[in-house]
């Protein structure tokens, strides 16, 4: 399918372009070849780190237990799971993820690829595993881990298929996406490793060894069994980004918890951070044309490898390029209106949550960090990242060397705010955002994921995904992640600026600690008008009165849809626009709608947008009415990823015999036009039409005090409307996150 995708893009090249693009394919393909062979006679692992013996810097401390005290218990339970490695990876259930495991299949897709290893303590067991080059090193990093018991986890398994990846692959040799019902999100999503945090955090509240023990113990396991450039998670530079910040800030979580680790981790662990950095810059995921969210994560991995790793030549050099990348990429992927431009409400919370952590840890830099952003060099950074940037870095470099609130623009540090405040406006009173377009269940942390507590009986007759686990006894309990609660990246945000609103809306999360102490305790002052997005109203009443008038007889002649109201639901309403995204919101206590009507995302890609044109959410005194589907899977099943981004799968005008949809190309790609227009909205309600179809479909939602009416229509002489709601509602199961399917 790929193969058709690039030629269709080849034969709409000019010639020239063509000619240089093709070089340029020659070019890379020979590099990649001499590399690999390369790879093949050394070892991958670096031995040129010169500042081996030079601690890392240390930014950030842990909540205290006062903080964290209501969450005690779910911390040390899932600590628990995380020790004797069950995992709960994207609908996958906790399941015990060692080798030679039997996985429990998917949709009935089932691989038998792991075998059963004896781990002995000397590493022989990892012979034929690691590629030869490797072997030695392997080896002796394995050969450290102190704890006898230690079983290894499988790290390039995907557990629910059981298909396995080769630890001996060249990671750009790694294939996915051509077998039925195997997923590599698994164990890219396993290898970002989140769960450490928690290790950290209950060190804090237990001061027990064993958790020191199996963060270090987990870490070598990990280093040892996937060589620098070998194996499925070195294969996208988003995962290796996402990784080490998560290993630097746990290990800073545990020393500022009084931890401590003796020198030969500390050795190996430095060794492996600067090596994830080396392979940052080697791999960035940038392209000229289209880059997002996996590229805004590689700069911000670049950034805390850079920050914590003692100052040098090189760690300048990637510093002062990850700064200036990350203002850029801040104003190319996040809207005026401080939304993402993915055209996802999960895929905003992913890249938030990247600029703030990212923000405040630049925010804390010492001195000789700060002084280090004078290394930015357009000529040296094209050299060794060839990447094209600007002359002038879009930081202020000119401060001596301390006011680091100069560093960021005034517009950058006005859309942190905007980002949060869009989190809260899409969030209902059940603490559930609108899913709008994809959601993968993306986290650069989980410092502070919200959990329910189910028995595993519970949890079976709720999903269907989990319809077949056998892995916990029924009356066990079941930790469930509610990942559409978005309220801690407000929190987090709310550590740079202390927002009144923002402490109301987030209470309970303690993220805005973790900023602060990141930051240095740095506190901004709020540069905008606060809820800009209440004042924004599309079109006047007079607009409305016009297009009333003028569409009558169209809307005469159909019967609306109708949804009750209870009394004073509409009372004190709020109406909320965010144009940039498209998307709008009308709420009070007790009613929540949202509409959709706007652009496809990514400049008129939509890799995660779906096809949801004027659908919208409604929510009445605590029951979802109408709610977007969301995603379930990615690769491991096209027809079924298609279904849920198609557009009878979302509440929309459905003009009967004229639904053209283009799924099929790519499955990050929507082939639709960026014509959806809002003509009116204000508390009275919306207007908004598309041309998506063979004549323009308009929908007109009329709110009055007893009730919402819905009128969709076309203009088209022969045009006539079937109403989806008992369709969308039957199309597909509700996902409320990646691989989770409610029964």
């Amino acid at each position: 399918m790929k193969i058709i995708v690039y030629i269709n893009k080849a034969l709409n090249l000019p010639p020239k372009e063509l000619v240089y693009k093709t070089i340029s394919v020659i070019k890379r393909e020979l590099e990649e070849m001499i590399r690999r062979l390369l790879d093949m006679i050394n070892t991958t692992f670096l031995y040129n780190y010169n500042h081996k013996s030079d601690e890392l810097f240390q930014y950030v401390k842990a909540p205290s237990n006062n903080h964290i005290a209501k969450h005690q218990n779910q911390i040390i339970s899932l600590s628990r799971l995380f020790i004797s490695h069950q995992f709960d990876i994207l609908g996958s259930g906790w399941i015990n993820v060692k080798h030679g495991m039997k996985c429990p299949g998917i949709h009935g897709h089932h691989y038998k690829m792991g075998n059963h290893v004896h781990a002995d303590l000397k590493g022989l067991w990892l012979d034929k595993r690691i590629n030869k080059s490797n072997r030695a090193e392997s080896k002796r990093i394995w050969s450290t881990i102190s704890d006898t018991t230690y079983k290894p986890i499988d790290w390039q398994i995907d557990f629910k298929s059981g298909y396995r990846w080769s630890e001996k692959c060249w990671y750009k040799n790694i294939k996915y996406g051509t077998l039925p019902g195997v997923d590599v999100k698994i164990p890219r999503e396993l290898s970002r490793m989140h769960h450490l945090i928690q290790f950290a955090f209950a060190y804090g509240i237990t001061h027990k060894n064993t958790y020191i023990l199996e963060f270090r113990s987990q870490i070598l396991d990990f280093i040892a069994t996937n060589p620098p450039r070998y194996g499925v998670n070195w294969e996208c530079t988003m995962d290796v980004a996402i990784r080490i910040a998560n290993w630097l800030i746990a290990y800073d979580f545990f020393v500022s918890n009084g931890a401590s680790f003796d020198d030969t981790f500390m050795s190996i662990f430095k060794n492996s951070v600067y090596e994830h950095g080396s392979h940052i810059i080697s791999n960035l995921e940038w392209n000229e044309e289209l880059r997002g969210n996996h590229y805004l994560s590689n700069i911000v991995g670049l950034v805390f490898v850079a920050a914590y790793l003692p100052s040098s030549y090189e760690t300048d050099l990637w510093l002062s390029f990850a700064v200036h990348e990350l203002i850029n990429e801040v104003n190319l992927q996040f809207n005026s209106d401080g939304t993402n431009f993915e055209a996802s409400t999960c895929y905003h919370r992913l890249s938030s949550e990247l600029v703030i952590y990212a923000t405040a840890l630049i925010f804390g830099l010492s001195k000789q960090k700060i002084n280090g952003l004078k290394a930015y060099d357009p000529k040296k950074i094209y050299k060794v990242f060839k990447i094209k940037v600007s002359k002038k870095p879009l930081y202020a470099s000119d401060q001596n060397n301390t006011n680091t609130k100069r560093i960021f623009p005034s517009k950058y540090l006005e859309q942190l705010e905007k980002m949060a405040e869009f989190t809260m406006h899409i969030t209902k009173m059940n603490n559930q955002v609108s899913q709008i377009g994809d959601n993968d269940s993306g986290r650069f942390f989980k410092i502070q994921s919200v959990y329910s507590q189910l028995t595993v009986k519970d949890a079976k007759s709720v999903f269907s995904n989990l319809i077949n686990y056998k892995e916990q006894h029924d009356d066990e309990i079941f930790w469930f992640e509610n990942h559409l609660d978005h309220r801690h990246i407000v929190a987090a945000i709310n550590g740079l600026f202390d927002r009144e609103d923002f402490s109301t809306f987030s209470k309970g999360f303690y993220e805005d600690i973790i900023i602060a102490q990141l930051s240095g305790n740095t506190i901004l002052k709020s540069d905008i008008t606060k809820n800009k997005a209440e004042k924004i109203c599309i079109g006047t009443s007079e607009d409305r009165k016009i297009f009333s008038e003028k569409y009558q007889t169209y809307m005469e002649a159909i019967c609306p849809i109708h949804f009750e109201l209870p009394e004073g639901a509409i009372q004190n309403l709020k109406t909320m626009s965010y144009p940039d995204f498209g998307l709008y919101i009308i709420r009070s206590s007790r009613l929540y709608i949202s509409i959709r009507c706007g652009t496809i995302g990514q400049n008129g890609n939509g890799g995660h947008a779906h096809n949801d044109q004027l659908s919208l959410e409604l929510y009445i005194d605590g029951n979802e009415i109408i709610r977007d589907p969301g995603t379930y899977v990615y690769t491991p099943f096209p027809a079924m990823r298609n279904r849920y981004r198609s557009v009878m799968a979302h509440f929309v005008p459905v003009l009967t015999d004229c639904v053209a949809e283009n799924l099929d190309m790519n499955l990050f790609t929507l082939k639709s036009i960026d014509s959806a227009k809002c003509i009116y909205f204000g508390n009275k309600g919306f207007i908004g039409t598309h041309c998506e179809w063979k004549s323009p479909v308009f929908r007109y939602i009329q709110l009055h005090t007893s009730g919402l009416d819905i009128y969709d229509f076309s203009i088209g002489s022969n045009a006539k409307f079937e109403n989806n709601l008992n369709v969308y509602s039957g199309y597909v199961t509700f996902s409320d996150g990646y691989g989770i399917a409610r029964s």
